[in-house]
């Protein structure tokens, strides 16, 4: 495919010149377009191997970390602990970091780690305190560690927020069910 034969281009180059910036830099974005290729096919494996390549050429790529900590969350469960390395990793960018710790938050919570489900959602707050999903994914956490208190506020909250019928009665359920 043209892609290899960039790819091989790229290689010969990097082998007189093993730094090159532009070089590494369009071998990236060359692994990252087969990626995005075999992501489009539905080849799920193809297109997270072309990430991770992506990735050990330019290992602060936000783009492809992005890209990899969702795939592994929506479709390697078992990754997990990858998957919150991914997601950390991102934050050093200061970009989008409320929606960054909330997904850690879900991570820790399907590790069945609350005390940092709790920090992570908390933490998502710190940025965007009016945020519904935020504060009953919050309440949620805290009715996992059995604050009570804590979670009828945010669950209340959230209700407040997001006024809408049908996300009201599904959260005022998970408020009932701690009544």
């Amino acid at each position: 495919s043209r892609y290899d034969e960039a790819l091989e281009c790229y290689d010969k180059a990097l082998e007189l010149s093993p730094n090159d910036a532009n070089v590494l830099k369009n071998k990236a974005i060359t692994y990252k377009k087969m990626g995005d290729l075999s992501m489009s096919r539905q080849d799920l494996l193809s297109g997270f191997e072309c990430y991770k390549k992506a990735l050990r050429v330019t290992p602060d790529n936000r783009e492809v970390l992005l890209k990899l900590a969702t795939i592994i969350q929506t479709s390697f469960p078992e990754r997990i602990d990858e998957a919150i390395d991914y997601y950390n990793k991102l934050l050093e960018f200061n970009i989008d970091n409320d929606k960054i710790y909330y997904e850690l938050g879900h991570l820790y919570l399907k590790k069945d780690d609350k005390l940092n489900a709790v920090s992570a959602f908390k933490l998502a707050l710190n940025y965007n305190e009016n945020n519904p999903y935020f504060n009953n994914s919050l309440a949620y956490a805290y009715v996992r560690i059995e604050m009570y208190d804590d979670a009828i506020e945010h669950y209340q909250r959230a209700i407040k927020l997001n006024p809408d019928a049908k996300w009201t009665s599904i959260v005022c359920h998970a408020l009932g069910a701690v009544y």
